[in-house]
């Protein structure tokens, strides 16, 4: 890509769009903390709409790889050091950093550390260095170090001139880094795994993200102790440490997943996404995530506030267009006798929005038995299974 300018990554987008027939199926926009994707999507609005759907414009949200990899920034800043006295977050990364410039900055350092790697039988590589720009850049620096770390001790204890060997980490700033690294590595992964595949669906970062976090929530529990009073303060400066770190990601993680929790009408897309997307049906892996009972109650205000049906109708008349939706969807639906609520299916859908074109009618039926399962499959708990798949 060329210019970074939001209007002339607008023109950069419309030839693809529109050699994809995706004029009218630009459902949402992800963004970062910058204004050019605003100016951007801004530039796109008078040629692509959201007709798929049957809205009047596409929705905008939060990049999910943006989005982790700051909640991994701020899990290193001030506000979690002052909640951990025993951490000195400053020392760590200016003693840390000081051994990566001397790699880089100095003439023989590069050479030193090549020969420290060497002797501890580590890979030869560079120590990495911080770029704002560049995601999970906090987590990647720490944890180019502490796979380093025999190599940097070893250079600075015996290899560096004495005047340099007082830069020497200490074991307070490898067991700081080393919290650092154990406790990011999940959201990181994350964030990274977004990346190398080249693609992702709105399907799944809400699944993969919502396990990051509810992950995070029952360590936090377990590790505060869920009986005893007494536990968090039992812990050592490091534990809380992670406790604390774990509970800044949580914080900056909420916003992204609040259609998790409760009814958010300028997100619903993100729950047509969950109902229409290949690998996710059903509700069962947001069951497993927030319980069964918070799960029926969304499930109950999203068909009572009608935010979804409209969109769903607009997608399966879209698609009965190019082909058979009913034969796409009846698979999916099986035999899915999971009780529907006080409301049958078909009274859900008593609404003027909704055509009353028998395949559209019948794929929304088959379509929304299966969302309403509360029942998680096993292949959509690998899918949702981030680390290991």
């Amino acid at each position: 890509m060329g210019s970074t300018v939001g209007v002339d990554v607008a023109e950069q987008f419309k030839p693809i769009i529109a050699k994809h027939n995706l004029t009218k199926k630009v459902v949402a926009y992800v963004k970062d903390d910058g204004g050019n994707l605003h100016t951007c999507a801004e530039a796109l609005s008078g040629s692509v709409s959201c007709e798929v759907l049957g809205l009047s414009k596409p929705k905008e949200g939060d990049c999910m790889a943006h989005a982790v990899s700051k909640s991994c920034g701020k899990a290193t800043l001030k506000a979690v050091e002052s909640r951990c006295p025993g951490i000195d977050l400053d020392k760590c990364n200016k003693q840390l950093q000081t051994c990566v410039t001397y790699t880089k900055k100095s003439g023989p350092g590069a050479g030193y550390l090549v020969d420290a790697q060497k002797q501890n039988n580590l890979p030869v590589q560079r120590l990495f260095t911080k770029v704002k720009t560049r995601f999970t850049s906090t987590y990647k620096f720490f944890k180019s170090l502490v796979d380093n770390e025999k190599a940097v001790n070893v250079m600075f204890s015996s290899m560096v001139p004495r005047a340099y060997r007082d830069r020497v980490p200490t074991k307070e700033t490898w067991d700081t880094a080393d919290s650092i690294v154990s406790t990011l590595r999940y959201p990181a992964t994350v964030c990274c795994k977004a990346q190398d595949r080249g693609h992702w669906l709105v399907s799944d970062a809400y699944n993969r993200v919502g396990r990051l976090y509810f992950t995070f929530n029952k360590e936090i529990t377990e590790m505060e102790g869920t009986r005893d009073a007494l536990a968090y303060t039992d812990l050592t400066e490091q534990q809380r440490f992670c406790v604390e770190m774990r509970r800044e990601v949580l914080t900056w993680m909420r916003p992204f997943l609040e259609p998790l929790f409760t009814v958010v009408p300028d997100k619903a897309h993100a729950f047509v996404a969950l109902m229409v997307g290949p690998r996710y049906k059903g509700l069962g892996v947001i069951c497993g995530l927030i319980g069964a009972r918070p799960c029926q109650a969304l499930r109950t205000r999203y068909d009572q506030e009608r935010h979804l049906l409209p969109m769903l109708s607009a997608f399966y008349k879209a698609s009965h267009a190019a082909s058979d939706p009913v034969a796409a969807t009846s698979d999916r639906a099986g035999t899915d006798a999971t009780p529907v609520g006080e409301e049958g299916c078909e009274d859900l859908l008593e609404d003027e929005s909704i055509p009353e074109e028998e395949v559209v009618h019948a794929a929304m039926i088959a379509e929304l038995k299966k969302f309403r399962s509360m029942e998680a499959h096993e292949e959509e708990l690998r899918e949702a299974d981030l680390i290991d798949d």
